[in-house]
This record gives structure tokens, C-alpha cells and sequence, in this order.
């Protein structure tokens, strides 16, 4: 009975949006360990990360926009947790408290742009959001090219892929074009990032043992 009254609360489709949503909040985990236990900021792109925080309270205020509790949800948790990453490598360039009030600044511009402008406006808010992978695609082929043993999680990138995939399901069943077509390029080129950084370690364990042996 209580499983029935559940369903009924929360449509069926909400459900998987909830698993793409709890994937996609985990993922600033793994890259906030990483950079933390490494002391290292290498080949993080900080740029992708603020455009991730920005995207995330978009995306809230964008599930009050169709009526989603689970794009609510999880995107107000997730961007608290990329806002902290956001936070931690703007320590690079400056102090906490600055890097902080700068993330605010841009999750209260995303929502109000989202949630209060056109929904012409807010579409091509969020299509520009699809690049928010581009600096990081950029920094990681670099890395790739130089053989540098980075800092960046793949774990962090392979728990969005997974995220992402998972909300292409959502799209097509809830019916949501745009998250449909987004959650494509986002696999997309979360895959090459992946893909980037793997042949960026082995490249950088080659030169290693090479450097070892001379």
C-alpha cells in the first residue's frame, strides 16, 4: 500500500531521473579526493567546474520550470558539491571567501536567468552549458599530447557518463527533448575526456620508466 501511494505521489519516469541525478551528484567526489590527497591542481580545468556549478542551479531552477522533483532535487545537491570543488581549486588564484561568494553569484544568475526569463532564454542558456566540457577536453588532450600524469578523476567523469546516459532514458520516456539531446553530448565528451586521460597516465608512466632506466 505504501509502495502504491509512492507511485502515485511521484511518477514512475521521476524514479530514474532520481538514479541519473544521484550518479550525477557523486561525481565531484572522486575529483575533490583526488586533488585533495594528490596536492595537486594539475590538468583540472577550474573553468569546467564553475560552468558545472552554474549548469547545476540551472538545471534546478529548470525542474520548478516542467514540474521534475527529481531534476530538483538532485540538481540543488549537486550544485552544493561541485560548488565546493569550484570553491577548492579557485584557491589556486585566491581565498576561499572570494572563490565562495563568486560561486554564489553564479548559482543566484543561473536560477533567476532559468527559472524567470523566456523559456527561449533559458534554452540557450543551457545549450551553452554543453560546453562546459570543452575546457577540460582541451586540458586533458594536452595532457594526452605531453604524456602528464594529471590530477583528474576519471572516476569522476566515468560516474557522468554514467549519469548522463542514464538521463537520455529519462528524456525519451518523460518526453523532455532537451535533456534528451544534452545527456547525448555530455556522454559524448565525457567519454573522450576518459578516453584523454587514460593515454595521458600510461604516456606518463612511459616516460617514467624510461626516465628510470637513464
Amino acid at each position: 500500500r505504501g509502495r502504491g501511494l509512492a507511485e502515485a505521489m511521484i511518477p514512475a519516469v521521476e524514479w530514474l531521473g532520481f538514479a541519473g541525478g544521484v550518479l550525477g551528484l557523486s561525481m565531484s567526489i572522486p575529483q575533490i579526493i583526488r586533488v585533495i590527497s594528490t596536492k595537486s591542481y594539475v590538468g583540472v580545468s577550474t573553468s569546467t567546474w564553475l560552468i558545472f556549478t552554474t549548469m547545476a542551479a540551472g538545471w534546478f531552477a529548470y525542474g520548478f520550470n516542467v514540474d521534475s522533483i527529481s531534476q530538483i532535487i538532485t540538481n540543488f545537491i549537486s550544485a552544493g558539491a561541485t560548488g565546493v570543488l569550484s570553491v577548492i581549486l579557485l584557491r589556486q588564484w585566491m581565498r576561499a571567501p572570494l572563490g565562495a561568494l563568486i560561486v554564489v553569484c553564479l548559482w543566484v544568475g543561473a536560477f533567476l536567468l532559468v527559472r524567470f526569463s523566456s523559456p527561449l532564454v533559458g534554452a540557450i542558456f543551457l545549450a551553452v552549458g554543453l560546453g562546459s566540457r570543452v575546457p577540460q577536453l582541451v586540458e586533458s588532450f594536452v595532457s594526452m599530447r605531453r604524456g602528464r600524469d594529471t590530477a583528474v578523476s576519471r572516476t569522476a567523469f566515468a560516474l557522468m557518463t554514467t549519469s548522463s546516459t542514464i538521463w537520455i532514458f529519462y528524456g525519451a520516456l518523460a518526453d523532455q527533448v532537451t535533456v534528451f539531446w544534452f545527456s547525448i553530448i555530455t556522454v559524448s565528451m565525457s567519454g573522450l575526456i576518459i578516453a584523454f586521460e587514460t593515454v595521458a597516465r600510461r604516456r606518463a608512466l612511459a616516460l617514467a620508466g624510461t626516465n628510470l632506466e637513464t
